[in-house]
């Protein structure tokens, strides 16, 4: 696990639309790979592909960096909406913070490409793209993007999973709002005054004070493996 793997998708190819794009992502996605990085086409000076203006219909900048704007296959605003929607995919995807998340929705066979574009849709609405990147945050605008789904509760868990996973030793209100304080002092009467291999009498209560404790679903377990 210590190779991280960064596939790249370029934005304004010839004879790629939107839905084509769109379809690409999709099965980077399912790679699985650290890191999705998207970029507009460049169109540098004596390069091959400026031979081919007229006939691509590229629409591009002059000076530095050279960056496609559109062309016969995407228009302006649809290539700017898909610069947006990469820029989604770097802040969300790109980070250690939803590993779990990500993995389920591989796991489940959804559809990305429509997750990611209801996801910017919010994000764009909330103004996202102003506003620091926190975990906090973003981990606010994809519960309230899952609430509406059949699997809204799990998500919801895996999203507490991902926030514990990240060395948090509480969850924030948005998540969760029963006091963590209140899992451990039901767990600390409950459990032995040993237990191999993790704690004994002696170091108890340290073991309590320095943990973190949540009470997550079968289902959760179930879907995550973590039944196992």
């Amino acid at each position: 696990d210590t190779i991280h793997i960064h596939l790249d998708l370029i934005l304004g190819l010839p004879y790629e639309d939107r839905e084509s794009f769109l379809r690409s992502f999709a099965g980077v996605f399912k790679l699985g790979a650290h890191y999705i990085q998207m970029g507009l086409l460049k169109v540098l000076p004596e390069t091959p592909m400026r031979s081919f203006i007229e006939e691509y219909g590229l629409v591009f900048c002059e000076k530095p960096p050279y960056e496609v704007l559109a062309n016969k296959w995407l228009n302006e605003a649809e290539l700017e909406e898909l610069y947006w929607y990469g820029e989604c995919v770097e802040a969300f995807h790109n980070n250690r913070f939803f590993r779990g998340l990500w993995d389920y929705l591989r796991k489940t066979d959804e559809d990305v490409a429509a997750f990611f574009a209801a996801l910017l849709d919010l994000c764009q609405g909330r103004g996202f793209f102003d506003l620091a990147h926190t975990q906090e945050l973003m981990s606010s605008l994809l519960l309230e993007l899952a609430r509406e789904r059949s699997d809204a509760k799990l998500l919801r868990e895996i999203l507490i999973f991902d926030w514990l996973r990240c060395g948090h030793h509480f969850v924030p209100d948005h998540l969760e709002r029963r006091p963590m304080s209140s899992h451990r002092k039901m767990l600390w009467s409950q459990m032995p005054q040993n237990w191999e291999g993790v704690y004994n009498y002696k170091n108890r209560d340290e073991f309590f004070k320095q943990s973190v404790f949540f009470p997550f679903s079968g289902n959760f377990l179930n879907e995550t493996g973590l039944s196992d």
